[in-house]
């Protein structure tokens, strides 16, 4: 029976120990695929962030001012991101910025990289470099030559592109390149630390790339860069030989075991790593002690104790060690299980939040306006699977002037907060305390820093995340969570590096407003210096001429019968040189305009009074206006502002066709007098709103297209403004902004 029962419980160790190790074999296969999977996707999301900072125009222009702050602005939120440096070369091999500040000034012409990145072909594209340093070119990206540990960086060319403002494209002048660097054995340790059970440990992983050349060893730092195919005398001390790292290149995933010399036998699990035409293999090991151990333990413990009651209870024993035996492999799969559930929700969180941050940075290479990719920014963190929120949220800006934050983005938030936090105080409620704080506020509820509010108000929490460049608080972003959401400080970190990446792209996307908007002016100036040029010649050479055909035709026409056919014809003769009269007044009034004289002028006379001609004209005689307001004195030059309200009447009451009514609002505020025009129209196509104050560009059949813009240049020569708004359920508002005191200037000054 004792014979017996020992033979039983040696097959039983035996079968339970084949299981444990299958199953760890499994989980450890899993980790080394999730390890190969997180560092490929790491590279992938550097390479994005490489072509974003590479499409800033402070790189491919090298800017001294801006180029350092949007390198080191990208690097602070790298530099967690195992990037060791960046590297900015211009196009003679020169490194003219470099987050390592000893780099900068040292030459590196002449290298390979330096070759493919002068090929056109090359604009756009990121490459993968692992330089090691026995190899000539070492010193490109300016780190210390004596380390062992090989160089990985990701390259791209800068060109800087032909055009002040313009979208990257096609064409443009080579500027030199741009270098990231990356710490691999940071890399590998943060990977597998992340990826790992807290049993082991972070040095026990190493990199071999598609030639059997070493890239990483932990526990064995001396083999780095030693190739399996070289091996020496030294190797032969530890290793009896290199089939299994063979087997590894050739079946390039799965488990074996190897042992060194005097070495205890490893588990190892292996899987592959592609990258823009790198091939890696990760390897993650254990030693096969760490498994067995705790069964031989076992085994003995139970041996013993068979032996005492074996003979008394044998039958019995069998039936305990049995219930026994499957009790472990239980406890053993439910804790895989656990754990590898927890990796791959792990591993999930991952990969949305940086899906979400890549299309962000694709959003920073679109054309559209700021308010576009801010809309479309909020709703990539609201409509991803993680975090999770209320599907609502809000963008505020900074608005500096006014110490106050301006909502310029929302989506499902209810229309009583849009009203009432249109504008947030800096310090006031929830949004203007994070402006205030410079950091992340969260709440689970609405507590007592809810001090804007409204009745019937559904219990939510909130994420206030801070949008900051630097020093610079540029705004807020607010998200809404479920009320009692726990706090987390993954996603916390996660909604910081968003924002700090939006805070990027707003600063970027600011830079070049101001830019076209210095483009536009300098454009406008030069068609107004053409236009006044054309001005002259056509009041010398046409008006002039003009005037006395009309009145040679006329004299002819007074010798015609009244009434007959030629004389209907003469008669639309001076009509049509007429309307080119008026057309060669609008054109001289808008290229040059009279000298301003102001004077003090009632705004609501001035309005009545224009109103009344109005109603003269016989296609605006339906019109009912309706002007309502008070404002004192403004100093103005009347006759030019009667221009201005004369022809923002008669357009609205073309567009009414005739019909309907003009409300003129007048308010004065800060120093401010404000006219509002409204009409009862449709409103105009938001495919041409932004082309109405443009020279000459009319949908009229016989207009000049030169009223509202004469308009506008009337009123920009007073120092005031001049805007358009087209409400949703129709109508135009055209509301002309006019400073009391400040008096205007001449146009031509």
């Amino acid at each position: 029976m004792l014979l017996a029962g020992a033979v039983l419980t040696f097959y039983l160790y035996q079968d339970v120990r084949q299981q444990v190790l299958s199953q760890f074999n499994e989980s450890q296969l899993l980790i080394a695929q999730q390890a190969a999977e997180r560092i490929e996707s790491y590279f992938d999301a550097r390479s994005r962030d490489v072509r974003y900072l590479a499409s800033l125009t402070s790189l491919r222009r090298a800017e001294a001012k801006m180029m350092p702050a949007d390198v080191r602005t990208a690097f602070t939120r790298l530099e967690t991101a195992y990037v060791k440096s960046i590297v900015v070369l211009d196009a003679t091999g020169k490194v003219v910025y470099a987050t390592a500040g000893d780099a900068i000034g040292s030459d590196n012409p002449g290298s390979d990289i330096e070759t493919w990145a002068r090929r056109p072909s090359s604009k756009g594209t990121v490459r993968f470099v692992v330089e090691k340093p026995d190899k000539p070119g070492a010193a490109t990206t300016g780190e210390d030559l004596e380390s062992r540990t090989p160089r990985l960086f990701l390259v791209t060319p800068l060109y800087q592109e032909p055009g002040a403002g313009g979208v990257p494209g096609a064409g443009g002048t080579y500027a030199g390149m741009l270098l990231l660097t990356v710490d691999l054995g940071m890399l590998a340790e943060g990977t597998l630390g992340r990826a790992a059970g807290r049993n082991l440990s972070p040095l026990r992983i190493w990199v071999m790339d598609e030639d059997g050349t070493l890239l990483l060893q932990s526990e064995h730092p001396e083999m780095v860069l030693k190739s399996i195919w070289g091996t020496t005398e030294e190797c032969n001390r530890c290793h009896v030989s290199f089939n299994y790292a063979e087997q590894m290149l050739t079946a390039k995933q799965g488990t074996l075991d190897y042992q060194l010399r005097g070495r205890p036998s490893k588990v190892a699990a292996f899987a592959p790593m592609t990258f823009e035409g790198v091939s890696w293999i990760v390897v993650v090991n254990v030693p096969r002690e760490d498994i067995t151990g705790f069964m031989r333990t076992t085994s003995l413990e139970t041996v013993g104790l068979f032996g005492v009651v074996g003979i008394v209870a044998g039958v019995t024993f069998l039936s305990v060690y049995k219930n026994a035996r499957q009790e472990i492999v239980i406890a053993e799969k439910a804790k895989h299980l656990q754990e590898e559930e927890r990796l791959v929700e792990q591993l999930r969180e991952s990969h949305q939040s940086q899906k979400t941050l890549n299309a962000l940075l694709n959003l920073a290479l679109e054309d559209m306006t700021l308010a576009d990719l801010l809309h479309q920014a909020l709703a990539l963190v609201l409509q991803s699977t993680w975090p999770a929120t209320l599907g609502a949220g809000t963008v505020f800006l900074v608005d500096e002037n006014a110490g106050e934050l301006t909502l310029e983005a929302h989506i499902g938030v209810d229309r009583h907060i849009l009203e009432l936090c249109a504008r947030v105080p800096l310090g006031h409620c929830l949004c203007g305390r994070v402006a205030s704080a410079g950091r992340v506020i969260y709440c689970s509820g609405i507590d007592e820093r809810h001090e804007i509010t409204h009745p019937g108000m559904a219990p939510h929490g909130h994420y206030g995340i801070p949008i900051a460049a630097g020093e610079t608080m540029l705004g807020v972003l607010n998200v809404y969570l479920a009320p009692g959401h726990p706090q987390d400080a993954d996603e916390e970190e996660f909604l910081g590096s968003f924002a700090s990446t939006l805070a990027g792209i707003i600063v970027r996307k600011r830079a070049e407003q101001s830019l076209r908007a210095a483009d536009e002016q300098l454009r406008e100036q030069a068609t107004l210096v053409t236009l006044g040029e054309m001005a002259a010649v056509v009041a010398h050479e046409v008006r002039n001429p003009l005037a006395g055909v009309r009145g040679a035709i006329q004299i002819i026409g007074r010798r015609l019968p009244p009434g007959g056919k030629d004389a209907l014809v003469i008669g639309e003769i001076v009509a049509r040189l007429d309307a080119l009269n008026e057309l060669m007044k609008d054109l001289l009034l808008f290229a040059r305009p009279p000298h301003v004289r102001p004077s003090p002028v009632d705004i609501m006379v001035l309005a009545k009074e224009t109103s009344a001609l109005v109603s003269q004209d016989p296609t605006a005689q339906d019109v009912r206006f309706e002007i309502e307001g008070s404002a004192p004195a403004v100093m103005v030059d009347p006759q030019l502002l009667q221009i201005v309200l004369l022809n923002l009447f008669l357009n609205a009451a073309h567009a009414m066709h005739s019909s309907g009514t003009i409300r003129v609002v007048v308010t004065v505020s800060d120093g401010v007098c404000r006219i509002a025009v409204v009409d009862t129209g449709p409103g105009i196509p938001p495919d041409i709103r932004d082309r109405i104050f443009t020279p000459f560009f009319t949908t009229k059949p016989r207009g000049t297209g030169l009223g509202l813009s004469t308009a506008k240049r009337l009123v920009d020569i007073h120092h005031g403004r001049i805007s358009v708004e087209c409400p949703p359920d129709g109508g135009t508002i055209v509301t002309i902004e006019l400073p009391r005191e400040q008096q205007a200037q001449n146009a031509r000054d």
